[in-house]
């Protein structure tokens, strides 16, 4: 045993494996919140454009791939007093919490320069937890089947962490403002509007302190013992994965697999919140009085306005005569709907389906009635 050990051959305890795994599972807390959530926030309550919003997401999907490979030659040159890999885990995890939770504060609603500066400092901060990370399990054993067992714990706690992150509105409906369905005399939550901000916010907290913690925990549970020469480190060069990249076919194959798998992802995180909103319903309150509409759902109805069509009615029930629905707009979208409606500021009557319509300046947007 000693002379195995002696060859970096260790054999750990199942607290350290559940320690390493405990470091995926805090940035599937964080990185998968912001995978699946962010561009939703950023539509639907930040006030992005979403043209703007999904150009953004594709800008730091390209810093990435120059800043992945920086990031593996600081790590691999670097020698920190913590370790060589462990001590990226603290590091790297405090801004990334910190950037974290700054992409769901509203403070600054609307300003895409805000945006951009938290989305790519905390996808930046990200990489430079999840590389080392990535190396840390070569870092404690040789031992094969210890490995085995580590990536398994590792892959299982990864999971949990995502399961958590897919119930983010159970969460959110706690802090989230409530409206009283007519229906069922219940209070639901509204999520897809900028009144739920704070809801948002807090929740990300949550999760990116949780994070933070599982982080600091997995920190504590793994001692490197097996790490590389430094005199082997101080030949490595950013310029040898392009090298490698460009001599190793089974490399390219791989590459282009991850490539792929990943973009498929992306573009299945991004769209799920969508998909649950918009054609199942899970997180869009129905339209009944005193409902604040998302600027988005009201520019596509001024646009149906302006074309003649009917006002989309409820899905179930039917507004009284005499009911007030409140259409609220952030401010930069004002002037697209003032646009579409093809009306002056001023106080204009309508009748429409036998209600009155009535439209009017109103804090914060138009109010219909």
């Amino acid at each position: 045993m000693a002379n195995n050990e002696s060859k970096g051959f260790y054999k750990l305890s199942w607290m350290q494996r559940i320690g390493f795994g405990a470091g995926d599972m805090a940035q599937n807390l964080i990185y998968q919140t912001i995978s699946i959530w962010l561009l939703f926030f950023y539509t639907n309550v930040f006030g992005l454009d979403p043209g703007a919003a999904a150009l953004m997401f594709l800008i730091v999907r390209l810093v990435d791939v120059l800043w992945d490979p920086v990031v593996g030659t600081i790590v691999d040159k670097g020698n920190p007093k913590w370790g060589k890999y462990r001590s990226w885990l603290i590091l790297g995890g405090i801004p990334l919490v910190g950037l974290a939770i700054l992409c769901f504060w509203n403070g600054f609603s609307g300003s895409l320069l805000y945006a951009y500066i938290t989305y790519v400092g905390m996808s930046m901060c990200y990489t430079l937890v999840n590389v080392p990370y990535g190396a840390l399990n070569a870092s404690l054993t040789r031992d094969t089947n210890e490995i085995t067992i580590l990536t398994s714990t590792r892959m299982f706690m990864a999971n949990l962490g995502a399961l958590c992150v897919k119930s983010l509105p159970l969460i959110i409906a706690i802090f989230a403002p409530k409206i009283l369905n007519p229906e069922t005399g219940k209070a639901e939550a509204v999520y897809n509007t900028p009144d739920a901000a704070g809801a948002w916010f807090i929740t990300m907290t949550i999760f990116a302190l949780a994070g933070l913690a599982l982080l600091f925990f997995c920190f504590s549970q793994c001692k490197e013992k097996v790490v590389m020469d430094q005199k082997e480190a101080a030949n490595v060069k950013v310029s040898d994965l392009w090298m490698e990249f460009g001599r190793n076919k089974p490399l390219r194959v791989v590459a282009f697999f991850f490539i792929t798998a990943f973009a498929m992802m992306s573009v299945g995180n991004a769209a799920d919140a969508y998909f649950m909103s918009y054609n199942v319903g899970a997180t869009v309150a129905r339209h009944h009085p005193g409902l604040h509409l998302h600027a988005a759902r009201a520019r596509h109805q001024a646009q149906d306005r302006q074309e003649g069509h009917v006002l989309p009615l409820p899905r179930r029930g039917h507004p009284r005569h005499g009911d007030d629905v409140h259409l609220r707009v952030h401010p930069r979208h004002q002037e697209q709907l003032r646009a579409a409606l093809h009306r002056p500021v001023r106080q204009e009557h309508r009748h429409h389906h036998r209600h009155r319509l009535h439209v009017g300046p109103c804090p914060g947007g138009y109010r219909l009635r």
